[in-house]
């Protein structure tokens, strides 16, 4: 029995092996073309700049596409450098008091000026004065990947919530996007895990997003 139970333990480890190797291979196919498309973007802006043929008034509007692809770039480095954080033993989070009605109003500010693909109306409803105890750098990154998630999956209207209530605040970031089935909840928060709808506005992704989300709220 002891030989059985040493067996099926090999086995749970080598199917284990081989879903993280074609998830690492899932990851590193999405992660190269997530990459790799805002550096071309980039790349294409200070090409045109170079050889002289950037129109003058076109020149505002394709700086501020070139900006919106730096921080694409930067959002995702962000998010692998929690992600490996996250893996280190004993790491552990700030606790600071923080404004959190400040931080969103400034978080929403800033959407509405960064450059995106298409319209969208950000919109904030919150509680005024709510201050609460965290890790700021990583809160912030919380609700950054799940308003990326709203824009990235069709999102037009996308409302950022704040309530507090017996001494609790809770935030919300709510869309009018395609969702997704009640089914695959778990599956989405799982590293590397990605939304399957062919509906899908656009899916390229580092499937760190919700899954970094959860851990850092947990």
């Amino acid at each position: 029995s002891l030989l059985l139970a040493v067996l099926a333990m090999l086995a749970a480890l080598v199917r284990a092996e081989g879903r993280f190797q074609g998830e690492m291979e899932t990851f590193l196919g999405g992660m190269t073309h997530e990459m790799k498309t805002p550096l071309a973007g980039i790349k294409a802006v200070l090409q045109t700049i170079a050889l002289g043929r950037m129109p003058a008034d076109r020149l505002a509007e394709l700086a501020n596409s070139a900006l919106g692809e730096v921080k694409r770039e930067e959002h995702l480095i962000q998010n692998l450098l929690v992600a490996q954080r996250m893996r280190q033993p004993g790491s552990r989070l700030a606790q600071e008091r923080m404004d959190l009605s400040l931080m969103l109003r400034q978080f929403v500010k800033h959407r509405v000026a960064f450059p995106a693909a298409r319209e969208i109306t950000w919109q904030l409803e919150a509680d005024e004065g709510v201050h609460v105890i965290c890790d700021p750098s990583s809160t912030r990154t919380i609700i950054d990947n799940l308003a990326d998630n709203s824009v990235k999956y069709g999102g037009n209207v996308i409302s950022i919530r704040l309530r507090s209530k017996n001494k609790r605040a809770e935030v919300a970031v709510v869309d009018d996007g395609i969702g997704f089935e009640p089914a695959h909840a778990e599956g989405l928060f799982r590293a590397f895990g990605r939304g399957n709808s062919g509906r899908a506005v656009a899916r390229a992704g580092s499937g760190l997003g919700l899954h970094i989300s959860r851990t850092l709220a947990e």
